[in-house]
């Protein structure tokens, strides 16, 4: 008997071909299952170097917070490099000191009262952006079409409220671009009103997900706050090596020259410079290249880990049976599945993220550094290594989502994904370009918006109270703009997870020619068919044409029968599906 879920014209008549689409049918409905406790470990070395790595930069951490000298902040301070008798004996010979000389102290009162009365406005605006995060994604959760447009038109009225404050200000430059800026936006997005349209679809899809299933949210939060957890200690880490060293001479005394109280180049008597330099001990500067690389590699695995819940998750309600309600418990066997028996997959993700990171960050500092025909060269390099990074964490993170339902390793996940793309002629790099942009525009305009608001709010408060106000409002400003921003873009990734998420569990679907989810497989096949490389049309006419004939068409592929709502699929090597 076929599967019920798979109509009996589509099954093979070749009875190994039957055979294997059963097979195919039935892995299908395993890897959706989130209650398989069966799942072997994977990739465990990558964990096992992780975990490794992690405990040697906190050792590292650990040993310069014992070794450093008591006042090392004081003695790589530029009053103690530029004394003479720092790094100089009363004879004039060179010494290396690790204590400083003298007991004076500087005067930190005024910058502790600063510290003071600026950490509570700083505190605030972190709780206000919280707040408004959560509220943008309760909102998107239940009215997705509204905030969709509502974002669009909020972003084209902040840009010409600036352009109007420019152009009151006397900056005409200014306010004619964001002027410009905001009439070109709207001109486009009214004149592509079925795309945004489609956007808000998307957007609502992965809306269901997150709505049916809002535990996703908190396993996300956890996942950011050990993100920043782990880039704070290796941040300390790093901080604590860093204090290991000694104050040294700048050069040896046969090249440097104690002149009128400032030290001088023998060869250069004009410029002074600093008599006294501050050497990292001999283990420090290679634990300072290691430690960043282990962060990186350590928060992008928390990164990993919530998109491979966010993916187990979504594709367990995705494929869960018709008039399903409660998901309780699925969050929490997918925490336990990546912590568990695809911690080493995750880990693996990661590390090709942080090689990517790492390649760019080269890329980039080697287009500065070009000059003339070089600097030519490097951009095109960079633009193409930058499309090749930007194909690889796509698909990284395609493998992880696959990761999560299937509980395969990463590379048999990777080569599973590639595959399905592949034969449903899907595309490989995004689901689609435009959710991600006008998500991130909403993310800095609204971030824009909400530090504008607490600046006058707080200026506004301290003018009242007959408070100095002078340096206060830039701080209040930089601080709600970075946090609202970065707690805006956590959460609407959030969201781009879930497109991501259900975009896989419709390629699946496409692939075991079933109609999981309807509503939400039309919404798919319409942005499918703004991305498709090849037309529908011209792949069916030649995939009927190449059968009629009785040529072996190409296995693995699928197409669309015109006019249908179903994708049928995988033609045999003897032609017949």
């Amino acid at each position: 008997m076929p599967p019920a879920s798979v109509p009996e014209t589509l099954i093979p008549s070749d009875d190994d071909d039957r055979a294997s689409f059963l097979r195919a049918d039935a892995h299908g409905d395993a890897r959706s299952s989130a209650d398989d406790e069966s799942r072997a470990p994977r990739d465990v070395a990558f964990g096992r170097a992780l975990v490794a790595c992690l405990a040697l930069v906190v050792i590292g951490g650990v040993v310069g917070a014992s070794n450093a000298p008591r006042d090392a902040l004081d003695l790589m301070s530029s009053d103690v490099l530029t004394r003479y008798g720092s790094c100089h004996a009363s004879d004039g010979t060179a010494v290396r000191r690790r204590m400083l000389l003298s007991d004076d102290e500087d005067d930190d009162e005024a910058n502790e009262r600063f510290a003071a009365s600026e950490t509570p406005a700083a505190i605030a605006v972190s709780i206000g952006a919280i707040a408004l995060g959560l509220m943008t994604i309760h909102l998107f959760k239940n009215h997705p079409r509204m905030m969709t447009w509502g974002m669009i038109w909020a972003e084209c009225g902040i840009c010409l409220t600036v352009g109007a404050i420019l152009l009151g200000n006397g900056a005409v430059a200014g306010g004619v671009i964001f002027i410009a800026l905001a009439g070109l936006w709207a001109f486009w997005m009214t004149r592509t009103k079925d795309r945004v349209e489609l956007v808000a679809k998307l957007l609502a899809a992965a809306s269901t997900a997150l709505k049916d299933n809002p535990h996703l949210v908190t396993v996300s939060t956890f996942a950011g706050l050990g993100l920043c957890t782990s880039l704070l200690v290796a941040g300390a880490c790093v901080l604590f090596a860093s204090m290991n060293g000694s104050v040294v001479a700048t050069g040896a005394p046969d090249e440097m020259i104690y002149r009128d109280g400032a030290c001088y180049w023998a060869d250069d008597l004009t410029k002074p410079i600093r008599c006294c330099a501050w050497r990292l001990d001999a283990w420090v500067p290679p634990f300072l290249a290691f430690a960043p690389l282990v962060a990186a590699w350590t928060a992008l695995t928390f990164a990993q880990a919530r998109n491979f819940v966010i993916g187990g998750t979504v594709s367990k309600w995705y494929f869960a049976p018709v008039g399903t309600t409660s998901f309780v418990g699925t969050t929490r066997t997918f925490i336990r599945h990546a912590w568990r028996n695809s911690f080493g997959s995750l880990a693996f993700g990661a590390l090709v993220l942080t090689a990517v990171s790492v390649m760019r960050q080269m890329n980039e500092r080697a287009r500065r550094r070009s000059e003339g025909f070089m600097a030519v060269l490097a951009c095109i390099v960079t633009t193409i290594m930058d499309c090749i990074g930007e194909i690889i964490e796509a698909l990284t993170n395609f493998a992880t989502i696959q990761c999560a339902i299937s509980g395969e390793d990463l590379c048999t996940s990777g080569r599973e994904v590639t595959r399905l793309l592949n034969d449903n002629f899907l595309s490989a790099v995004r689901v689609w370009w435009l959710p991600e942009m006008v998500l991130n525009l909403a993310a800095v305009f609204l971030s824009l918006a909400y530090s504008s608001i607490v600046t006058w709010m707080s200026r506004l408060t301290m003018s009242i109270a007959n408070v100095d106000v002078r340096g206060y409002g830039g701080v209040v400003f930089f601080s709600a703009f970075i946090s609202s921003w970065i707690v805006l873009s956590f959460f609407f990734n959030i969201l781009l997870s879930c497109v991501d998420a259900v975009f896989i569990c419709y390629a699946i679907d496409k692939d075991r020619n079933t109609l999981t989810k309807p509503d939400i497989v039309a919404v798919y096949d319409e942005v499918t068919d703004k991305t498709r490389v090849l037309p529908v049309d011209s792949v069916v006419t030649q995939t009927q044409r190449t059968t009629q004939q009785g040529t072996p068409s190409q296995p693995g592929r699928v197409f669309t029968q015109p006019g249908a709502n179903i994708v049928y699929g995988r033609p045999s090597d003897n032609g017949n599906l």
